[in-house]
């Protein structure tokens, strides 16, 4: 499983309508690239920087879960100007893009499973 994630930097001036991603953007985006393998997709309102009291650098994350990079990379071919054209609609900052490969997790109940 592939994980991409689009970090939106909060820039001074930057505004960023997490409403309209989560509600309007995200079913475009999950309706264009379901049939190349996206399996769904999420968002991460950012609350705070590491600092208490203090900004994020951030204003939010998508995340993005598709069976393969190949998959993801036809389906942006083929729709990305599509979803990138509707970018303007929620935010005005460019997001960083990372595309990784899911390696694995632990919970307690795994971890728990170790210590036998």
């Amino acid at each position: 499983m592939i994980r991409i994630s689009v970090l939106y930097p909060n820039e001074p001036g930057s505004h960023f309508d997490h409403d309209y991603y989560l509600n309007v953007h995200f079913p475009l985006a999950l309706r264009l690239l379901a049939p190349y393998g996206v399996t769904r997709i999420e968002m991460d309102r950012v609350a705070e920087g590491i600092d208490p009291g203090q900004p994020s650098p951030w204003h939010c994350i998508g995340l993005i879960y598709c069976e393969s990079i190949a998959g993801f990379r036809q389906g942006y071919a083929d729709h990305g100007a599509v979803i990138s054209g509707d970018v303007p609609n929620y935010t005005n900052v460019r997001g960083s893009v990372v595309i990784s490969e899911m390696a694995g997790s632990q919970t307690l109940e795994s971890i728990a499973a170790l210590d036998k």
